[in-house]
């Protein structure tokens, strides 16, 4: 089973990955390069100037209103540098498991789960490790 986690920050998912590692073979897809013991990593990079704007726009309650209904979002910027990533829709492809474990992750699992729908080759996907464990617990009692 392949599972691909999309964690932006790449922040402290470690003990959530080892956990995952038990069922199956996990991919992190991240901003940043990052090393995990359990998982590969690849990282889809930002935009140096939509991150400024962003983190511009977020000063002020009616920036911070703006900037969700703008490309300037930081989900949507996530999303978006996924899609772009060739390496990180490899992965999406041969993913049995989407998993998203911050709030900007969200939309790209969303998005990438229907496309996989639309595809024909429709994927679960979840929020949090403790839904992708017992998704992943699933998977192997079906085997």
């Amino acid at each position: 089973m392949r599972i691909v986690v999309f964690a932006p920050s790449a922040g402290d998912i470690a003990g959530g990955l080892k956990t995952l590692a038990a069922h199956a073979e996990v991919t992190v897809v991240s901003t940043m390069p990052a090393q995990w013991p359990d998982a590969d990593s690849l990282a889809v990079g930002t935009s140096p100037l939509r991150l400024r704007l962003s983190e511009f726009a977020r000063r002020t309650p009616p920036g911070r209103a703006l900037r969700r209904l703008t490309p300037l979002d930081p989900g949507a910027m996530f999303a978006h540098r996924a899609r772009r990533s060739a390496q990180a829709q490899a992965a999406i492809a041969a993913a049995d498991l989407l998993v998203s474990v911050e709030r900007d992750a969200h939309y790209a699992v969303w998005r990438e789960a229907r496309r996989r729908r639309r595809q024909g080759a429709p994927v679960p996907a979840v929020a949090g490790f403790p839904a992708a464990r017992v998704t992943a617990g699933r998977f192997s009692r079906d085997s």
